[in-house]
Parts: structure tokens; C-alpha cells; sequence
């Protein structure tokens, strides 16, 4: 079995799935004990790679934007903004949200 191992390991690395690759023994051995599905197996092991994937585009998004620090609406205090209610946070924080899935969708059903 080491060298299926070996094997899947560097299909998954050409496949340019290199933090799945990484893990795949340790998520093969647990899935063992446990007994998971090949499905619930697989999807683990791709939400994982994902998962890490766009955490990666995240920080690599923050780094080329160069802000001074890294800051997110949760770390955004109403008290210091008396003009700014929490529920229009909110409702700006739901329309960010929908107007980029919904640009998501659209590209990748175009392609």
C-alpha cells in the first residue's frame, strides 16, 4: 500500500492539490477507523484543499492590497460611529455578500 500512497500522493501533487496531498494519509487512516464512505472520504478531502486554498487567496489578497492592518466588520466598533446603526451594518454586510455570489455565479456560468 505505500507505494498506492506514493502514487496518490503525486497524482494529487500534479493535479496542483498540494494541501490535500499533505494530509491524504492521515485522512485515509482516520477514515479507516471510522469506517467513512468512500463519498464522505473524498468530500472531506476536497473541502479541506478548497478550504486552504482560499484561505491562501485571502491572505495573498491582503498582502497585494497593503493595508496597514488587516481588519474585518466584525472588528468594527459602532460606538466610535454614531451615524452608522448595527442593522445597516448588517443590511450592507447581506448586500456585499449577495452582489459577490451572485458576480460569482454569473462567471462561472458563463465559464
Amino acid at each position: 500500500m505505500p507505494g498506492e500512497l506514493e502514487q496518490i500522493k503525486d497524482y494529487m501533487t500534479r493535479l496542483h492539490m498540494t494541501e490535500a496531498a499533505a494530509v491524504v494519509a492521515e485522512m485515509l487512516m482516520n477514515a479507516q477507523v471510522k469506517e467513512t464512505s468512500y463519498q464522505s472520504f473524498l468530500l472531506t478531502l476536497l473541502e479541506y484543499e478548497i478550504k486552504l486554498r482560499e484561505e491562501k487567496q485571502l491572505d495573498r489578497l491582503y498582502k497585494l492590497a497593503s493595508f496597514p492592518e488587516c481588519k474585518t466588520l466584525d472588528d468594527f466598533d459602532l460606538k466610535e460611529q454614531n451615524s452608522l446603526s448595527k442593522k445597516q451594518l448588517l443590511q450592507f454586510w447581506i448586500g456585499l455578500f449577495t452582489r459577490v455570489k451572485l458576480s460569482t455565479e454569473a462567471v462561472t456560468a458563463t465559464g
